[in-house]
């Protein structure tokens, strides 16, 4: 039986009211000491979590989150870390492509984790490659997604990758009516 009491602390920048700081105590302690960073039009730029490590054995950890952004306040890339008890770590990377019509174009991830769901180390991720239709009316309907994975316990290699396409069909309203799926096989060759 869990039987937890959590208090709560929020506190707030005085002159834009953006949430500065969040900590959550629980009976064994803090488990949560958020700090937020904001740039001048309030993208949040960081958030790190300062609250010591937890004991042996338990869950939590500190984290750190860093964000930036286009000239459009688009999403460009992020960055995070984690530590936890037992020598436990992780961190993730994330990059953002956008086209001139804000559609998103690319999207490619990497998460490499020591000792978190097992001994050792996982490494994951993924590259998206995101093409559009070009009939006038239909600029924001998906045509084609490119997607390369990984999910190893070594450094990612090109023989790790998985490499799958997606093709996207409509009917003549614009409604979605099938997806083809298909994988790029060892020789090179695309299998329907």
């Amino acid at each position: 039986k869990m039987n937890y009491t959590l208090l709560r602390t929020l506190s707030y920048d005085p002159a834009r009211r953006r949430l500065q700081n969040l900590v959550v105590h629980a009976k064994t302690g803090t488990i949560m000491d958020n700090a937020y960073s904001y740039d001048a039009v309030s993208n949040v730029l960081g958030i790190k979590n300062n609250a010591p490590l937890p004991q042996s054995g338990k869950a939590g950890g500190q984290m750190s989150h860093s964000y930036t952004y286009d000239p459009l306040y688009r999403l460009a890339s992020a960055t995070g870390t984690y530590a936890g008890s037992n020598s436990k770590t992780a961190s993730y990377t994330l990059a953002m492509g956008y086209d001139n019509m804000h559609r998103i174009t690319s999207k490619k991830q990497h998460l490499s984790q020591t000792g978190v769901q097992f001994e050792g180390t996982l490494n994951a991720g993924y590259e998206l490659a995101y093409t559009y239709q070009k009939a006038d009316g239909k600029k924001f309907q998906l045509d084609n997604v490119r997607d390369i994975n990984y999910r190893t316990e070594e450094t990612p290699t090109d023989s790790t990758n998985i490499n799958n396409g997606h093709k996207y069909i409509y009917d003549a309203n614009g409604n979605l009516v099938y997806i083809n799926t298909s994988r790029v096989k060892r020789d090179g060759k695309e299998d329907e």
